[in-house]
């Protein structure tokens, strides 16, 4: 039960997450010219996720649009191309704080 209520919960903040990632992937094309758009793969470190945990993550990375999981160094990181102007570091906070904190209280 409390898994489901944490799902419940979760839904309308990636929702949110999701639409906000749409826009401004969407500014990015339409307003940087296509030589200075900031594209690079990035480690996200999954070691304390069990299996679960890290396939529900990698499909919420991959939904979010500017972010894909294209694959895995070791078992325990993700390779994740990203299309973002932010930092390595404030992507990968992003990540832990919007998305994998939640996958934990659900899994």
């Amino acid at each position: 039960m409390k898994s489901i209520l944490a799902a419940l919960r979760f839904f309308p903040l990636f929702i949110w997450e999701f639409l906000s990632a749409n826009l401004s992937v969407a500014l990015q094309i339409l307003f940087t010219g296509t030589d200075r758009l900031n594209s690079r793969i990035i480690s996200y470190d999954t070691e304390t996720l069990t299996e679960r945990q890290r396939l529900f993550l990698a499909q919420l990375i991959t939904l979010t649009p500017g972010t894909v999981v294209c694959g895995r160094k070791e078992k325990e990181q993700f390779q994740i191309h990203a299309l973002s102007n932010q930092s390595d570091e404030e992507l990968i906070r992003n990540i832990q704080i919007k998305l994998e904190r939640h996958v934990r209280e659900i899994l």
